[in-house]
């Protein structure tokens, strides 16, 4: 019974974290929230105006969605290995969670550095 309290509780943290990830993707994809992004704040007023502003929220906003998604695949997986025979073998989970986090992992390295290019005009 405790346990069942206690993954209840644990599904609803991650889900409030996932919702979070998508409410921040997509305030940062309409322009929104951009000083919660690493290193805007050090550029003045005029020279963050210069800055594409647009470009970079979008490709933050992506990556706040995307690990939002990410976050609820990888806790039907949790759950499921409980549940599915499929997912009870060690085998299968960790290719389930392995294949998406390297191919999330080349992903965001791909927007970090696109990202990192819009910064770069302006140092």
């Amino acid at each position: 019974m405790l346990e069942n309290i206690i993954l209840g509780a644990v599904l609803l943290l991650i889900l409030a974290i996932a919702i979070l990830c998508f409410v921040a993707g997509f305030k940062f994809k309409q322009g929104k929230w951009l000083m919660l992004i690493a290193g805007y704040n050090e550029f003045d007023k005029e020279t963050r105006d210069k800055m594409d502003s647009e470009k970079i929220g979008k490709e933050i906003g992506n990556i706040s969605i995307v690990t939002g998604i990410l976050i609820i695949l990888f806790t039907l997986i949790v759950w499921a290995s409980s549940y599915i025979p499929f997912f009870q073998q060690t085998e299968n989970a960790l290719l389930l969670i392995l294949l998406p986090t390297g191919i999330f992992i080349y992903w965001i390295l791909q927007h970090v550095k696109k990202s990192s290019d819009y910064y770069k005009k302006f140092k």
